[in-house]
């Protein structure tokens, strides 16, 4: 095993780990029997066996799609301990792109999000968990020698780059209009980008961030800010959809 390969599957283990800990409330009665249902809740199991959801492909170690097409990661080991405790057996949509995904959920092609950020256009269209499943914040990743002392306002004037379809895509927009900002198909891109010069400032998660410089090596490149931004993942369901299925969802989460 290569050196950044060991490193990479020490900072998967270390975030596992986290994830169990915080959900250690959840993992203790992790049983169908330990939640209640209504007489409503329990018909829309009943008819209602498999549910199926999207997800980001290639947002490690969040979650993503494995060589032999296997959905994987820290969200991927929540959505098993919800099929545990609520009765539901849930099936990823397998796209290739986040960007793919959400369209599928525009189109009503899918119901359910593994997990997304909450914005006011997104809650106009779906329900959303009332627990948040994971929050990080979000940071700016650039070169070494590249100083953003003012954080936000240090990335004016620079080449922004953030992820398409993301939540800070849209945070950006509403937020920091004063900064102009191109779009990315995944994470992967923005480092390689940003590594070799072609942009100046990776917007993204810090989980993900800390992941990336770790698994690949990117020793020219470092967190240069946390800012103020969040990104607070919940499960989420179309409002177009029966709303028992955020309601059991919310149960088994323990709200």
């Amino acid at each position: 095993m290569k050196v950044y390969e060991l490193f990479g599957v020490c900072v998967y283990k270390f975030f596992s780990i986290l994830f169990v800990i915080l959900f250690l409330p959840f993992l203790s009665y992790a049983d169908s029997n330990s939640i209640h249902l209504n007489k409503s809740q329990q018909k829309f199991i009943q008819k209602n066996k498999t549910i199926k959801f999207v997800y980001d492909p290639n947002w490690k170690p969040f979650e993503w799609q494995n060589t032999q097409k296997e959905y994987k990661g820290i969200i991927a080991d929540i959505i098993k301990l919800l099929e545990l405790k609520s009765g539901l057996k849930f099936e990823p949509v397998h796209t290739q792109s986040w960007k793919e995904s959400v369209l599928k959920v525009k189109k009503d092609e899918v119901p359910m999000f593994s997990a997304i950020g909450v914005t006011q256009e997104r809650n106009e269209e779906l329900f959303f968990s009332k627990k948040e499943i994971f929050s990080s914040p979000y940071v700016l990743v650039s070169r070494h020698g590249d100083d953003f002392l003012d954080g936000c306002d240090s990335a004016v004037g620079k080449r922004v780059a953030a992820i398409e379809s993301s939540t800070i895509e849209n945070i950006l927009k509403t937020q920091r209009p004063d900064i102009p900002f191109s779009t990315l198909k995944n994470i992967e891109e923005g480092f390689e980008k940003l590594h070799s010069n072609a942009i100046d400032v990776l917007v993204v998660n810090e989980i993900s961030a800390r992941y990336y410089l770790k698994q690949y090596g990117y020793e020219k490149l470092k967190i240069a800010y946390r800012t103020k931004f969040s990104l607070d993942l919940r499960i989420a369901v179309k409002r177009s959809y029966d709303k028992h299925l955020i309601e059991i969802i919310d149960n088994s989460l323990g709200t």
